[in-house]
């Protein structure tokens, strides 16, 4: 069952997508070997834009994350699962 399937607002989701550094460790070596990557990079800055509000889309993207990769989410609680 899908996140949406048990609460369709994800109201005890929090929008907020940790990094664990490998997302910076590939640009930054993709950066020392002229190498473009730009869906990481773009993920990467999701995850910083992430922080800033807690949007519906962010909400969708964390539990997502968390289902399909095991990703700690946040609940609006503040407590992580």
């Amino acid at each position: 069952m899908l996140a949406p399937d048990k609460d369709e607002h994800l109201r005890d989701v929090r929008g907020y997508a940790a990094d664990s550094g490998e997302g910076r460790w590939a640009i930054r070596a993709a950066v020392d070997q002229a190498v473009p990557l730009p869906a990481i990079t773009a993920a990467l800055y999701a995850r910083f834009a992430s922080r800033r509000d807690d949007s519906p889309s962010m909400k969708m993207i964390a539990a997502l994350r968390n289902q399909f990769g095991g990703h700690a989410v946040t609940s609006t609680s503040g407590s992580t699962g």
